[in-house]
């Protein structure tokens, strides 16, 4: 028995659902003396939706249900005061909902961890007080096409 070559045949379908999956079909063949004979045919489905950060955050600041259904938990929290930082993690059960879009504060965001401007999965909001001392860090990070809230930094004096 000589196997002399396989061919996969990939085929790409989509729906114009607002789920957006995509299905991914794969036929495979060989030539066994002179015949072509199907070896396998696999198919499965995924998502192929990866969530804008924007249309994301401006939901997870109003909506307190989306919110929590948003965060990693547990939560890791960083608080510094002038005389200590605290680190814990913070457990669904004690999570309260936090209205991240107030007048009062200016904002900011970054593209990553490290303050770099790249296009990357992971985002940073800031709180920024107007001369009250807050400064707090929201943490984001892409997983699996959506986006959650992965840590909490409150860094106001």
């Amino acid at each position: 028995m000589h196997i002399a070559s396989v061919l996969n045949l990939v085929n790409w379908f989509s729906n114009e659902s607002s789920n957006a999956r995509r299905l991914k079909t794969t036929v495979s063949y060989t030539i066994m003396k002179n015949i072509w004979l199907l070896l396998i045919i696999s198919m499965y489905s995924f998502s192929q939706t990866v969530e804008d950060f924007y249309s994301f955050f401006s939901r997870f600041s109003v909506d307190s249900v989306f919110q929590k259904e948003r965060v990693v938990f547990p939560l890791k929290v960083e608080i510094q005061t002038i005389n200590m930082i605290r680190n814990y993690n913070l457990e669904k059960e004690n999570y309260e909902y936090r209205k991240l879009i107030e007048l009062n504060y200016f904002t900011n965001f970054q593209n990553s961890f490290n303050d770099k401007m790249i296009d990357s999965n992971e985002k940073v909001f800031e709180q920024i007080g107007n001369e009250n001392g807050i400064h707090i860090k929201y943490y984001f990070k892409r997983i699996n096409g959506l986006w959650f809230l992965v840590e909490y930094k409150d860094l106001s004096t």
